[in-house]
């Protein structure tokens, strides 16, 4: 997987601490994700609801009924994909403090990169509109959203260029084969 300043994905997804929990016996995979439901085109993406698609799996904790998804195409070559809980506020860094990226007046159907999806079971798959090759993917990999556990899966072409993804003792390139980072919303570690 490469990605350059051509085609720079951000995403940010909020109300969620990544940790891990101790009902580890839950086959993540067989969990039911998300529909989406909705959706509205906005000037430069769209919006829509994901709801829960059957019983929820509480892995972690209890998985969210209800979420928030809006795509934004912030320029030809970035793409913001944002998730929250619609019910609960959350804090953001101000803009004044950390400024965001203007909106793209462009046109939403000629950019360089692609955000396809799929409604039932909400996946979605990020591709290079030039040569066609995925970036992200998350079909097959149902959405897990939890307020201490979030969960969103791709899959990596071979011998696939990771680079930091945070704090770990690892060399600075992670191996891309079955590797799990857990990433914590403060300043606190675990042994894994």
């Amino acid at each position: 997987m490469r990605l350059t300043n051509k085609a720079l994905i951000a995403f940010v997804i909020s109300n969620v601490g990544f940790v891990l929990g101790q009902n580890a016996t839950v086959n993540v995979d067989a969990c039911p994700g998300y529909n989406a439901t909705n959706i509205s085109n906005t000037r430069n993406g769209f919006k829509a609801d994901l709801v829960l698609a059957g019983k929820a799996c509480n892995v972690y904790g209890k998985d969210y009924e209800r979420l928030s998804l809006t795509v934004t195409y912030e320029t030809d070559n970035r793409i913001h994909l944002k998730i929250t809980d619609p019910s609960n506020s959350r804090y953001e860094v101000p803009e004044s403090v950390f400024p965001r990226p203007k909106s793209w007046d462009g046109n939403r159907d000629s950019p360089n990169i692609n955000f396809r999806y799929t409604k039932s079971p909400f996946s979605f798959a990020i591709t290079r509109k030039s040569t066609n090759e995925v970036l992200f993917n998350t079909t097959g990999y149902p959405l897990v959203f939890e307020p201490q556990y979030l969960r969103v899966k791709t899959s990596l072409p071979t011998n696939a260029n990771i680079y930091g993804l945070g704090e770990h003792t690892n060399s600075f390139r992670l191996p891309p084969e079955n590797t799990v980072r857990t990433l914590w919303n403060r300043d606190a570690y675990g042994n894994f």
